[in-house]
């Protein structure tokens, strides 16, 4: 019988006198190395052996070592699974917040001597209780999916929930080779730099230190419109805390203008109106985000705008600021509220506009902050745990015309 015979027709190969030498000697090599080749195993067969017997060798070789890379898999993911759930608890419990959902890209605030406090540029991985539940149910879960595998081989019957069972081992093993990559991504990210905060700073009235002398001109500069200057640290946040948990929603990008006369600004209109897209709410969760601009609808109303008329009192504070007082309105989902701003205006001298890459010569940073009632407005307030919202806008204003 010849080689191409042979490997046609493998159940004719039934006794070595079959084989011509040079058939028998081919068909050796040919099994040989596909000891070696499939399962990396030192030659198993000696000379002598005959290729109708290698077989049925590489057959229950092949079985043995698939059993041992099975074993070697499942308890490596056994031990995974309980793994990854305790570093998923400490990574929440070490990493500075208690969120309850996850978010992947977390940016904090820091103090910075041209803004105040500056969102950071770098991001942290930051683990929600949404996802270390998902941790802990993977590993309890694999762990019981194995155990009642196991006991279903050992019953003399094979009961009707072997099947389930066996699948939901093989997912469960599954899920927890991948788990620790979650919790090992949330670690490498580290911790955010100490003193850091979740939360852009309210303006209150207690927050400004009074000037030691007040200046005869509160601020050098033209009277005319000032428009609001398109800069990334430009943002609307309100601070909601509701689930249990307080986060903040943020908004983007302010357009609007200002006019007022910046030597008094007392005097006169302080005429101020800045909107936001409702669309562009960003809290760190994708679907939330998507149900917050359900709530806040929308669709049909695009905007938050947050308007003054005037200023009823302005105060100069050391550093060359000014924090003042105000009856201003924000008109969100149709409707619109009277509500007291306090805020603070400081003008950028030569250094900060540098730093912020600011061209104009003539520029001023506005935080203003509000505290909405919720029972005040169309949502509703039991899906929320506090009964106010506050708001606090963020903006840097360029005389008209100088904008660059």
């Amino acid at each position: 019988m010849e080689l191409s015979q042979a490997r046609r027709y493998p159940s004719l190969v039934t006794s070595p006198d079959l084989l011509s030498p040079r058939t028998e000697a081919a068909l050796s090599r040919l099994c040989r190395a596909r000891v070696r080749a499939w399962h990396g195993f030192e030659p198993l067969l000696r000379p002598e052996q005959r290729c109708f017997g290698t077989l049925s060798v590489i057959r229950s070789q092949g079985r043995r070592y698939c059993r041992h890379v099975k074993t070697i898999a499942q308890r490596t993911a056994l031990f995974l699974g309980p793994f990854a759930a305790v570093l998923g608890l400490i990574r929440w419990a070490t990493q500075g917040t208690s969120t309850i959902y996850t978010d992947p890209a977390r940016a904090f605030y820091v103090a910075d001597q041209d803004l105040g406090w500056a969102q950071t540029e770098e991001s942290w991985f930051l683990l929600g209780l949404d996802a270390v539940g998902l941790l802990v149910m993977v590993a309890v879960g694999t762990w019981l999916a194995v155990w009642l595998f196991k006991r279903a081989n050992a019953s003399t019957t094979s009961p009707w929930w072997k099947k389930p069972v066996q699948v939901g081992m093989v997912l469960g093993l599954g899920a927890s080779a991948v788990a620790p990559a979650l919790a090992i991504a949330a670690m490498a990210s580290g911790l955010p730099p100490e003193g850091a905060r979740m939360f852009l700073p309210e303006v209150t009235a207690s927050t400004a230190e009074p000037a030691k002398a007040a200046p005869a001109k509160l601020f050098q500069a033209p009277k005319g419109t000032y428009t609001v200057f398109d800069h990334p640290s430009n943002t609307l946040t309100a601070k909601i805390k509701a689930g249990g948990e307080e986060f903040e929603a943020r908004f983007g990008p302010l357009s609007g203008t200002t006019s007022f006369d910046p030597s008094s600004p007392a005097k006169g209109t302080f005429k101020t109106r800045i909107s936001v897209p409702t669309k562009s709410i960003d809290t760190g969760v994708p679907l939330r985000n998507d149900h917050s601009a359900t709530d806040l609808k929308a669709d049909k109303h695009p905007e938050i705008v947050m308007s003054l008329d005037g200023l009823e009192s302005i105060t100069a504070t050391a550093g060359g600021k000014a924090s003042f007082k105000a009856t201003g309105t924000v008109s969100v989902m149709g409707i619109t509220l009277k509500l007291p701003v306090t805020g603070e205006i400081g003008q950028l001298d030569e250094g900060a506009r540098k730093r912020l890459s600011v061209k104009a010569s003539n520029a001023f940073l506005v935080t203003g902050s509000v505290s909405v009632t919720i029972a005040d407005t169309p949502l509703d307030q039991q899906s929320f745990d506090k009964p106010t919202i506050p708001i606090t806008a963020r903006f840097i204003l360029v005389h008209d015309g100088q904008q660059i």
